[in-house]
């Protein structure tokens, strides 16, 4: 991702801004306002730190036009909080190391569709396919495979590894999406990380998107764990507003709610609040 804006500068002639600690909202605020920056890449967690930050509406960060969010969903609170605090336009994308990074993302000028990650880059070929390999149709649910003139080569001296990742000149991602009818591509998990509930599907990150509506919830991370009865079930880390933390929100009650307003395969039937997700030094959830 880096590398990409690093790039895109040195090719326009841009003037590239560093933030050393991107997970630090004071220092992020401090780089735009004083060098007015007007692209702004980033993920969801930095985004919604700017958003819930204590006295935001005092700085000024209306230099900011276009924001690209990857390396996980954006949820639509966060871009609409974020647009309307900015006056930008923050899109949702996907790319990955292999692909130099893009691959998709939802355009600027054009249709908008909250909770996909768009269509793909100019040269850039993306479908949908089954473990062996044949397309799927609108609609299914397989493994998304892309390939264009910014795929990789391979990994440095991990052959087999290329192999199984690069096919027919193909790239595997190992994250399970689908396209709609319009085009626009849906990431439902990365492959490792789907739950097999009582013999249901679960997507963390399906289960992550609806828990947002919960008023009192920051931010959350769904797992699958192995329960008492050696069974694989649902388990949600959550961390609670700062106002919600003292107004008796128990555990407990988050089950209550997700069961009231979820699937019955997908609600949580674990939940643990904790002080913070984990990170990576960009923001990146773990």
């Amino acid at each position: 991702y880096m590398g990409f804006m690093m790039n895109m500068c040195i090719h326009n002639g841009w003037k590239l801004a560093c933030v050393f600690n991107p997970r630090e909202a004071h220092e992020v605020i401090e780089v735009i306002e004083a060098t007015k920056v007007t692209v702004f890449p980033g993920v969801a967690a930095i985004y919604n730190n700017l958003n819930i930050y204590e006295g935001i509406q005092n700085h000024d960060l209306s230099s900011i036009k276009y924001c690209l969010s990857s390396a996980g969903p954006l949820p639509d609170d966060v871009r609409k909080t974020f647009e309307e605090l900015t006056g930008s336009k923050l899109r949702e994308a996907y790319g990955l190391t292999e692909m130099s990074p893009a691959v998709t993302a939802n355009p600027f000028e054009g249709k908008l569709k909250p909770g996909t990650i768009g269509m793909p880059f100019p040269n850039t070929d993306v479908k949908i396919c089954d473990t062996e390999g044949n397309t799927l149709g609108i609609g299914e649910v397989g493994e998304l495979v892309t390939r264009g003139p910014q795929m990789m080569r391979g990994y440095y001296k991990h052959e087999e590894e290329t192999k199984n990742t690069i096919k027919n000149g193909w790239l595997w991602t190992g994250d399970l999406a689908l396209m709609d009818e319009d085009g626009y591509f849906v990431i439902k998990d990365r492959l490792k990380n789907l739950i097999k509930y009582k013999g249901h599907s679960v997507y963390p990150t399906e289960v992550e998107d609806l828990l947002y509506y919960h008023e009192a919830i920051q931010e959350c991370g769904v797992i699958g764990i192995i329960d008492d009865e050696g069974n694989e079930n649902i388990k949600a880390f959550i961390v609670l507003k700062e106002e919600y933390k003292d107004k008796g929100i128990s555990e407990q009650s988050i089950i209550n709610w997700a069961k009231q307003n979820m699937a019955g395969d997908k609600y949580p039937r674990f939940v643990q609040f904790i002080d913070e997700i984990p990170k990576t030094i960009v923001g990146k959830v773990l």
